[in-house]
Protein backbone atom coordinates (compact mmCIF):
# COMPACT_ATOMS: atom_id res chain seq x y z
CA UNK A 1 0.00 0.00 0.00
CA UNK A 2 1.38 3.38 -0.95
CA UNK A 3 1.80 6.21 1.51
CA UNK A 4 -0.91 8.28 -0.25
CA UNK A 5 -3.52 5.51 0.06
CA UNK A 6 -2.48 4.86 3.66
CA UNK A 7 -2.87 8.58 4.52
CA UNK A 8 -6.35 8.73 2.97
CA UNK A 9 -7.41 5.52 4.72
CA UNK A 10 -6.10 6.80 8.07
CA UNK A 11 -7.84 10.15 7.56
CA UNK A 12 -11.10 8.37 6.72
CA UNK A 13 -10.86 6.21 9.87
CA UNK A 14 -10.19 9.29 12.02
CA UNK A 15 -13.19 11.14 10.53
CA UNK A 16 -15.54 8.17 10.99
CA UNK A 17 -14.30 7.68 14.57
CA UNK A 18 -14.77 11.37 15.39
CA UNK A 19 -18.32 11.32 14.02
CA UNK A 20 -19.13 8.21 16.06
CA UNK A 21 -17.72 9.70 19.27
CA UNK A 22 -19.50 13.02 18.79
CA UNK A 23 -22.85 11.40 17.99
CA UNK A 24 -22.68 9.19 21.09
CA UNK A 25 -21.74 12.14 23.28
CA UNK A 26 -24.75 14.16 22.13
CA UNK A 27 -27.88 12.96 23.89
CA UNK A 28 -31.21 14.60 23.29
CA UNK A 29 -32.58 16.59 26.20
CA UNK A 30 -35.47 14.73 27.90
CA UNK A 31 -38.92 16.21 27.24
CA UNK A 32 -40.98 17.88 29.96
CA UNK A 33 -43.21 14.79 30.02
CA UNK A 34 -40.23 12.49 30.59
CA UNK A 35 -38.82 14.73 33.32
CA UNK A 36 -42.26 14.96 34.97
CA UNK A 37 -42.75 11.18 34.91
CA UNK A 38 -39.33 10.61 36.53
CA UNK A 39 -39.92 13.31 39.13
CA UNK A 40 -43.34 11.93 40.10
CA UNK A 41 -41.95 8.40 40.26
CA UNK A 42 -39.05 9.25 42.57
CA UNK A 43 -40.32 12.28 44.51
CA UNK A 44 -41.55 12.02 48.04
CA UNK A 45 -45.02 13.30 48.82
CA UNK A 46 -45.99 16.14 51.08
CA UNK A 47 -49.31 16.32 52.89
CA UNK A 48 -51.33 19.51 52.93
CA UNK A 49 -53.69 19.83 55.90
CA UNK A 50 -56.51 22.33 55.54
CA UNK A 51 -57.13 23.85 58.95
CA UNK A 52 -60.54 25.27 58.08
CA UNK A 53 -62.25 22.02 56.93
CA UNK A 54 -59.68 19.64 58.45
CA UNK A 55 -59.03 17.59 55.30
CA UNK A 56 -55.75 16.33 53.89
CA UNK A 57 -54.37 16.00 50.38
CA UNK A 58 -51.01 14.61 49.24
CA UNK A 59 -48.98 16.21 46.47
CA UNK A 60 -45.49 15.69 45.01
CA UNK A 61 -42.85 17.60 47.00
CA UNK A 62 -41.54 19.36 43.88
CA UNK A 63 -44.94 20.90 43.05
CA UNK A 64 -45.22 24.57 43.93
CA UNK A 65 -47.91 25.33 46.49
CA UNK A 66 -49.88 28.47 45.70
CA UNK A 67 -50.10 30.40 48.99
CA UNK A 68 -53.51 30.25 50.69
CA UNK A 69 -53.51 34.05 50.76
CA UNK A 70 -53.78 34.08 46.94
CA UNK A 71 -56.85 31.79 46.93
CA UNK A 72 -60.19 33.44 47.69
CA UNK A 73 -62.07 30.32 48.82
CA UNK A 74 -61.92 28.87 52.33
CA UNK A 75 -60.75 25.28 52.21
CA UNK A 76 -59.15 25.51 48.76
CA UNK A 77 -55.58 24.58 47.89
CA UNK A 78 -53.59 24.55 44.65
CA UNK A 79 -50.30 22.86 43.72
CA UNK A 80 -48.64 23.13 40.31
CA UNK A 81 -45.71 22.09 38.22
CA UNK A 82 -45.59 23.79 34.85
CA UNK A 83 -49.02 23.37 33.26
CA UNK A 84 -50.05 20.46 35.53
CA UNK A 85 -52.25 21.47 38.47
CA UNK A 86 -53.53 19.52 41.46
CA UNK A 87 -56.21 21.28 43.46
CA UNK A 88 -58.56 20.59 46.33
CA UNK A 89 -61.67 22.45 47.39
CA UNK A 90 -64.79 22.12 49.47
CA UNK A 91 -68.18 22.80 47.90
CA UNK A 92 -71.36 23.08 49.99
CA UNK A 93 -73.99 20.49 49.09
CA UNK A 94 -76.76 23.07 49.44
CA UNK A 95 -79.34 20.95 47.60
CA UNK A 96 -78.52 17.84 49.68
CA UNK A 97 -77.75 15.86 46.54
CA UNK A 98 -77.08 12.15 46.83
CA UNK A 99 -73.83 10.77 45.41
CA UNK A 100 -75.60 9.64 42.23
CA UNK A 101 -77.47 12.96 41.79
CA UNK A 102 -74.28 14.90 42.55
CA UNK A 103 -72.45 12.89 39.92
CA UNK A 104 -75.10 13.72 37.34
CA UNK A 105 -75.07 17.41 38.27
CA UNK A 106 -71.27 17.88 38.25
CA UNK A 107 -70.87 15.64 35.21
CA UNK A 108 -73.15 17.94 33.22
CA UNK A 109 -71.52 21.07 34.67
CA UNK A 110 -68.00 19.95 33.71
CA UNK A 111 -68.89 18.08 30.48
CA UNK A 112 -67.43 14.86 31.92
CA UNK A 113 -66.93 12.04 29.45
CA UNK A 114 -66.40 9.31 32.06
CA UNK A 115 -68.02 8.72 35.44
CA UNK A 116 -67.88 6.12 38.16
CA UNK A 117 -69.24 6.11 41.70
CA UNK A 118 -69.47 4.23 44.96
CA UNK A 119 -71.49 4.83 48.12
CA UNK A 120 -69.72 8.02 49.28
CA UNK A 121 -67.83 9.34 46.25
CA UNK A 122 -67.61 9.59 42.48
CA UNK A 123 -64.96 10.25 39.87
CA UNK A 124 -65.34 12.37 36.74
CA UNK A 125 -62.92 12.84 33.87
CA UNK A 126 -62.84 14.27 30.39
CA UNK A 127 -61.76 17.23 28.33
CA UNK A 128 -61.18 20.39 30.35
CA UNK A 129 -63.72 23.17 29.84
CA UNK A 130 -63.55 26.77 31.00
CA UNK A 131 -66.66 28.96 30.81
CA UNK A 132 -68.40 26.23 28.75
CA UNK A 133 -65.63 26.32 26.13
CA UNK A 134 -63.33 23.33 25.63
CA UNK A 135 -59.63 23.88 26.28
CA UNK A 136 -57.89 22.02 23.43
CA UNK A 137 -55.47 19.26 24.44
CA UNK A 138 -56.24 19.45 28.19
CA UNK A 139 -58.02 16.97 30.45
CA UNK A 140 -59.23 16.84 34.03
CA UNK A 141 -59.65 14.03 36.54
CA UNK A 142 -61.65 14.72 39.73
CA UNK A 143 -62.88 12.86 42.77
CA UNK A 144 -65.86 14.13 44.78
CA UNK A 145 -66.31 12.79 48.30
CA UNK A 146 -69.60 13.49 50.09
CA UNK A 147 -69.35 14.17 53.80
CA UNK A 148 -72.34 15.60 55.65
CA UNK A 149 -73.31 18.79 53.77
CA UNK A 150 -70.12 19.15 51.75
CA UNK A 151 -68.37 17.84 48.65
CA UNK A 152 -64.62 17.45 49.16
CA UNK A 153 -63.10 17.65 45.68
CA UNK A 154 -59.61 16.88 44.43
CA UNK A 155 -58.92 17.71 40.77
CA UNK A 156 -55.97 17.16 38.46
CA UNK A 157 -55.73 19.17 35.23
CA UNK A 158 -53.05 18.34 32.70
CA UNK A 159 -52.14 18.56 29.01
CA UNK A 160 -52.92 15.42 27.01
CA UNK A 161 -49.20 15.02 26.34
CA UNK A 162 -48.65 14.42 30.08
CA UNK A 163 -51.34 11.73 30.50
CA UNK A 164 -48.83 8.92 30.96
CA UNK A 165 -46.64 10.98 33.31
CA UNK A 166 -49.52 11.88 35.67
CA UNK A 167 -50.90 8.31 35.91
CA UNK A 168 -49.51 7.91 39.47
CA UNK A 169 -51.31 11.10 40.53
CA UNK A 170 -54.56 9.75 39.10
CA UNK A 171 -54.12 6.55 41.14
CA UNK A 172 -53.48 8.72 44.19
CA UNK A 173 -56.73 10.60 43.58
CA UNK A 174 -58.56 7.27 43.20
CA UNK A 175 -57.31 6.25 46.65
CA UNK A 176 -57.99 9.63 48.30
CA UNK A 177 -59.90 9.16 51.53
CA UNK A 178 -59.91 12.89 52.50
CA UNK A 179 -58.94 12.01 56.08
CA UNK A 180 -56.25 9.51 56.95
CA UNK A 181 -58.24 8.42 59.99
CA UNK A 182 -62.04 8.13 59.94
CA UNK A 183 -63.85 10.97 61.65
Amino acid sequence: MSIGRFTWLALLIIIVSAIAVLSKGHKEEPTFQEKLAEAIKYSRSKTYHDSYYDYEVKYPAFFEQVPDSLIDEEGASLFRCGNVELSAQVIPNSDSLSVQNGMQYFSTLHHAEQQQYDSQSFILSGQLYMNDSPIPNYHFYAKYVLHRKFWFVQTLTYPDSCAKAVAPLIRQIDDWAVWEKPI
